[in-house]
């Protein structure tokens, strides 16, 4: 028989990868010793998903892209150990968050798309307009020769241009960031919902559309950030006022109670839904101008929506609360805290002191400064619900300021 050349030989290597016996597979997973490789494992195909059993594991530290290089770089927390990935598709793009597993991109014609950075499947979703910039921005944008332009012109029969739209200042003209609703909901047809840069109002489209609507929130200032849960889009503006939007009833937004009277200043509210529950993770700040070394002056709350009240969670007990910062829409509720983890993952997190449940996990700290050591190493941090104390953990890495880090789960299903 003749030996098999070129493509054919090439799809029949394809058809055997995928074929190999369960059984083979099976024990091949079960030898994998870190999350990256079990992640990788299991984004081969259909069939090797199979083979590989479910394990838990903490979200990964997601550095940021480089959107140059089409690199992006991950911290295991489970493993204590850094990876990184090369995609093409992540060249010249923007990161607009992280929703269900996949980033939203963004590129200068403000085409957007979800893109999962393991399997490497692609969503198209609708792309920005001056529509879209108007309402998020305030600006009027138009595009010339393939970009993006500010009409500084404040007579109608006069165009002024100022300087083109920057990759990195995408976010602050048209979408600040994505969330996706759950495949599971609604038949498997999905929707989206996106944070506008500085505007109480929020885009909305179904996966496959061609645009984005506009949805007023009613809400008294910008939204901060959103979330989804149950059927219901929710949105929380920078007062801490709540508002949400039903799908299969999508007429407009209905208020939703505040947070009760407290004491102190509330800079940052992040939403997120969990076992079927709203919650808000706001954060407290007891002097307008921390100190870099005074981490006593500020502190998060959490909150839980019990049907029309928001009821002050001070236990959630061995699980973990994994929060970022800068995107709301990638939070993580981890359950089981460290005894729910595989094995080979066991060493690392019982020797972290700080990782003892009941608390919320930051990639890095809420107080960050700029200061001549750089780049600055991160760390992450640990806040404890019952009585606000704050540990950290060294990781190893390091960064640029103002560089952030946030959370990433890969979509394994």
């Amino acid at each position: 028989m003749a030996p098999i050349r070129g493509r054919g030989r090439a799809r029949l290597q394809c058809r055997q990868w995928s074929s190999l016996p369960s059984e083979l597979l099976e024990m091949v997973a079960q030898k994998l010793l870190c999350s990256f490789d079990y992640v990788s494992f299991r984004s081969v195909c259909t069939t090797w998903r199979s083979a590989t059993p479910l394990i838990k594991f903490a979200p990964l530290m997601m550095f940021p892209l480089d959107a140059t290089a089409g690199t992006i770089k991950f911290f295991s927390p489970s493993d204590d150990l850094p990876f990184q990935l090369a995609k093409d598709y992540l060249r010249d793009k923007v990161l607009c968050g992280l929703t269900e597993g996949m980033l939203v991109l963004m590129d200068k014609r403000a085409r957007m798309s979800l893109f999962n950075p393991f399997t490497g499947e692609q969503i198209s979703l609708p792309p920005g307009n001056a529509q879209l910039a108007l309402a998020s921005s305030g600006s009027t944008v138009m595009m010339v020769n393939g970009e993006h332009w500010v009409d500084l012109g404040r007579n109608r029969l006069l165009i002024t241009l100022g300087e083109p739209i920057g990759l990195a200042d995408m976010r602050s003209f048209f979408i600040k960031e994505v969330v996706l609703s759950p495949s599971v909901d609604f038949g498997g047809q999905r929707y989206a919902m996106a944070t506008l840069a500085a505007s109480n109002k929020v885009a909305f489209c179904r996966l496959g559309g061609s645009r984005w609507r506009l949805l007023d929130t009613g809400l008294s200032t910008s939204v901060w950030s959103v979330t989804y849960c149950n059927g219901r889009f929710y949105a929380v503006d920078f007062e801490g006022d709540v508002a949400f939007f039903h799908v299969e009833n999508p007429v407009s937004f209905t208020r939703q109670c505040s947070l009760p009277e407290i004491t102190g200043l509330f800079t940052a509210f992040k939403l997120l839904g969990s076992r079927g529950k709203l919650m808000m993770v706001a954060l407290k700040i007891f002097s307008e101008f921390p100190e870099e070394d005074d981490r006593d002056r500020y502190n998060y709350e959490v909150y839980r929506l019990e049907e029309t009240t928001w009821v002050r969670v001070t236990s959630i007990g061995e699980d973990t609360l994994f929060v970022s910062r800068h995107y709301n829409s990638n939070s993580q509720y981890l359950v089981g805290g460290v005894s729910g983890y595989h094995n080979s993952h066991s060493q690392y997190l019982e020797g972290l002191q700080a990782w003892k449940g009941n608390c919320i996990c930051f990639p890095e700290p809420t107080v960050c400064f700029p200061n001549s050591a750089m780049p600055q190493t991160v760390h992450m941090e640990f806040v404890d619900l019952v009585d606000g104390s704050k540990r950290f953990k060294d990781t190893g890495e390091t960064k640029n300021y103002p560089e952030t880090i946030t959370w990433f789960k890969p979509n394994l299903m």
